[in-house]
């Protein structure tokens, strides 16, 4: 279950949440062998998510070679 979740976070956060890839890398490192502080941890970056949904993606871009 928590392979599976992060799994799905980490998809999140290649798609339009990168707010949360360094918990998210962190965690991957963590799905063999998982204890109770690393479902804790991916607690909070649920939560986290769950308390800025309605955070937006700003893109922008000063020229064609550099991306804000």
């Amino acid at each position: 279950m928590f392979h599976k979740l992060v799994a799905k976070l980490l998809f999140v956060t290649a798609r339009g949440r990168p707010d949360i890839f360094l918990p998210i890398a962190f965690l991957t490192s963590r799905v063999q062998k998982t204890d109770t502080d690393d479902w804790r941890k991916l607690k909070r970056v649920l939560a986290y998510l769950n308390a800025t949904n309605d955070l937006k993606l700003t893109l922008s871009a000063e020229s064609l070679n550099v991306m804000k």
